[in-house]
């Protein structure tokens, strides 16, 4: 026998154990009282019966009591005959007063229960949207609301959403293999080729539910649960379904709002980042190109006398320039290897001394009149690197320590080895770098702002760290303003 029926024969049993209670009080107070006064135990019952039950209960109440009246205690006892007349005005009172009783009772206490579910629609609308002011990504809205929709229904269900042309699910219970049948009505239900079932806007298949999640007039999600065969959803419970569905659904679309802002940020701030970087690229390759085609062009011009210095000094700047241009070019094809994932590393075992002496040979121009001091620790082992790479990580840093710091200062370079690592301290007595500016360094073209004028790219600390990291280490700097800079290298070493 359904829940529902065994509790309404409840509700009436007990009702009818208050009739039977307040007779037995009656016959023992029935010496000591007017029967008439016998009437406010069976009110009493009323009462009770109606702000516990509900009308029905409390009329059948009413009645018995009247019944029970009657026959226990009015004379001839034990008889429903009346021999004294006025006893049935006693009746006719106690009925019609137990009816107005139950009927505002029950009513008061209809009004209460339905003051009582707005409160809890109310917190439960409240908590859920305190939950998801909260949440910044759909995967956790979701789980959101499927956890509170859970604790009101009190069990499972899911979720669909239309995700472009397929439809995505998710359970609130444990993983369940996809029902095919289910995600053909979601589909249907978002797409609009299946119209409402009912007036709560509830679709029904066998003993499947499906609720739509509307928001801004159109569906944007549906929620399905199973229910038991002949078993229906309480009114209180459909209209908070809605609620929540609908305020789930207004979540869900303002998640996709902010990602599709997100997204069109991320696209106006990579077309700014492109002009920035192409403009920067035109600007670095434009410089040199400009003095090698006007030196080649002044050298090849055959009316015009120059001397034997002059063009030698020209011969020397179209040198300097294109060596600069292939430079830059260098950088920008390591940048990209490192971005594709293209750049990997081929360790084996190396010198350390070596690779700073080749370093130093490739900036041996640079560096004329430049005092550059290497400590190096005389008993390091070989250590296993990708000796190319780690080489022009150290023409980088050797070349920004000489570009950012005055030809009459030195530069330091420092190593050891231990607990597993090797450290490697590049160091100058230059500019500095302010505070502000430690981090970006290693961003993609930047420059410190009082460096401007010193030719550059702004990819040398960039690609360096991207070479350091790909040996599993760290690099950072150590820097104060017109103090000097140290730029440290921290690698694990490899077993040989």
């Amino acid at each position: 026998m359904p829940k529902l029926i065994v509790s309404k024969y409840r509700s009436y049993l007990i009702s009818l154990g208050l009739v039977a209670f307040m007779s037995l009080i009656g016959e023992f107070v029935q010496r000591y009282f007017d029967l008439t006064n016998l009437v406010m135990l069976y009110l009493l019952a009323v009462i009770i019966s109606a702000n516990r039950y509900g009308r029905g209960p409390s009329i059948v109440t009413a009645v018995i009591s009247v019944i029970a009246f009657d026959f226990l205690f009015v004379p001839p006892r034990f008889t429903l005959t009346v021999a004294d007349t006025q006893y049935l005005l006693t009746f006719a009172g106690l009925l019609i007063v137990g009816i107005v009783i139950s009927e505002l009772a029950s009513k008061m206490r209809a009004r209460a229960i339905e003051a009582r579910n707005r409160e809890i629609q109310t917190v439960a609308l409240y908590d859920l949207s305190r939950d998801l002011s909260g949440t910044l990504s759909l995967e956790k809205a979701i789980q959101v609301i499927l956890f509170h929709i859970k604790k009101i229904l009190a069990f499972d269900l899911t979720i669909y959403l239309q995700e472009g042309e397929s439809v995505k699910f998710w359970n609130s219970g444990p993983p369940r293999p996809e029902n095919e049948q289910k995600k053909i009505v979601a589909k249907q239900i978002l797409s609009g080729e299946r119209a409402s079932g009912n007036l709560a806007g509830q679709f029904s298949e066998l003993n499947v539910r499906y609720v739509p999640m509307r928001a801004s007039g159109k569906t944007i999600g549906v929620l399905s649960f199973d229910l038991e065969e002949n078993q229906e959803l309480s009114p209180e419970k459909v209209r908070m379904l809605e609620a929540i569905s609908n305020q789930a659904a207004l979540a869900i679309e303002r998640l996709r709002l902010l990602e599709e802002n997100r997204q069109i940020e991320l696209l106006h701030e990579k077309e700014r980042l492109q002009s920035a970087v192409l403009s920067s690229i035109s600007h670095d390759l434009k410089t040199p190109l400009v003095s090698i085609t006007g030196s080649l062009g002044t050298l090849l011009q055959k009316n015009r006398k120059l001397s034997s210095s002059a063009r030698q000094e020209l011969i020397e700047t179209a040198y300097e320039e294109s060596v600069r241009m292939a430079r830059f070019v260098d950088h920008l094809l390591d940048m990209a290897r490192l971005e594709a994932g293209a750049l990997k590393v081929n360790y084996q075992s190396c010198d350390l001394q070596e690779v700073i002496g080749v370093a130093l040979e490739e900036l041996k121009e640079k560096l004329i009149g430049r005092q550059v001091r290497v400590n190096l620790p005389k008993d390091m082992d070989e250590v296993s690197v990708d000796f190319f790479l780690l080489t022009k990580v150290m023409v980088n840093l050797i070349d920004n320590a000489a570009k950012y710091s005055l030809s009459n200062t030195p530069i330091e370079i420092t190593a050891r080895a231990e607990t597993g690592h090797l450290q490697i301290r590049v160091t100058d007595h230059g500019y500095g770098i302010p505070a502000r500016d430690l981090e970006r360094v290693f961003d993609k073209f930047y420059r410190v702002a009082k460096t401007q004028n010193i030719h550059g790219t702004g990819l040398g600390l960039t690609i360096c760290r991207g070479i350091v990291e790909l040996h599993g280490g760290r690099m950072w700097v150590e820097s104060q303003e017109n103090m000097g800079t140290t730029v440290i290298i921290d690698i694990p070493i490899k077993a040989n």
